[in-house]
């Protein structure tokens, strides 16, 4: 046998030099912050006046005076609600002032625990549409939660329309629990600084008790606010040095360095107790 002689295998070794990648640094996406711009719609034209059309029938409505009509009356305040889907409301507001009126919603029969306020605002010929929340007489402008806004303004009337989605409440009638679009109302007017936007303190023209939105046939049983009226009549000097003091609550207080005959300054407001008229017995 012959012997063969094999040649050693040559084995090459390669580098490979590592391939250098470049970082690039992304720069992280900036949050979304809600602006006051999100708690203001303006509204589009409402066409048509508001009305009492369908209250107890197909919506709630609630008033003062309590039959008052929106379309014809110059001193009304009104509101109506109507269920359309699910948890989803039509509200439709009118009232009489130079600022805004607004819709108070609260879970208990207090109003301004931080309760829920549709706000309509006049600015110049359009209204404004501000969701905000009502904290001891204090509105605070939240996240827009009303939508297909419209407004008209009309002299002193503000009226509005607007859709809001409402939550269900639970309350007790005759010892049995049961759901529904339960919430004390609360009508509101107030002033409306064009410029800021700063809302004014509310008062409130209607108060109603714990009512079923959703139930256009709800018994409301309606407080009206009557507004506190004071006397602020400037001291006036008359002859003699005599000086009339104004008063707090209209009774006339008079300080004389000389001995005189004073007269009281008029007062702007008087109010008269009701005549009653016997049988003559």
């Amino acid at each position: 046998m012959e012997n063969e002689t094999v040649e050693p295998t040559e084995t090459r070794t390669t580098t490979v030099a590592p391939t250098i990648t470049d970082s690039e640094t992304v720069a992280p996406t900036p949050a979304v912050v809600a602006t006051t711009a999100d708690t203001r719609i303006t509204a589009g034209p409402l066409t048509e006046s508001i009305d009492r059309d369908g209250c107890s029938v197909t919506r709630l409505c609630a008033a003062e005076p309590s039959t008052c009509d929106p379309s014809t009356s110059s001193s009304c305040f009104f509101y109506s609600a109507k269920q359309k889907t699910g948890g989803e409301f039509a509200f439709e507001l009118s009232g009489q002032s130079t600022g805004y009126i607004g819709l108070t919603l609260s879970t208990d029969d207090t109003l301004g625990g931080n309760d829920i306020t549709y706000i309509c605002a006049a600015d110049g010929s359009t209204v404004v549409l501000i969701t905000a929340t009502l904290n001891n007489g204090v509105l605070k402008e939240t996240q827009s939660g009303m939508s297909d806004g419209k407004g008209r303004i009309d002299g002193d009337t503000i009226q509005c329309s607007f859709c809001a989605t409402l939550e269900q409440q639970s309350s007790r009638r005759k010892r049995r629990s049961t759901s529904g679009y339960n919430y004390s109302t609360g009508f509101q007017t107030g002033t409306y600084d064009t410029s800021s936007g700063e809302l004014g303190t509310p008062t409130t023209k209607i108060k109603t008790n714990i009512v079923d939105l959703s139930n256009s046939n709800s018994i409301i049983t309606s407080t009206t606010v009557a507004p506190t009226t004071m006397f602020t009549t400037e001291a006036t000097t008359i002859a003699d040095n005599v000086t009339v003091a104004p008063t707090v609550a209209g009774n006339v207080t008079v300080a004389a360095t000389t001995p005189a005959v004073v007269a009281a300054t008029a007062l702007t407001s008087v109010t008269a107790a009701p005549l009653t008229v016997g049988d003559g017995k």
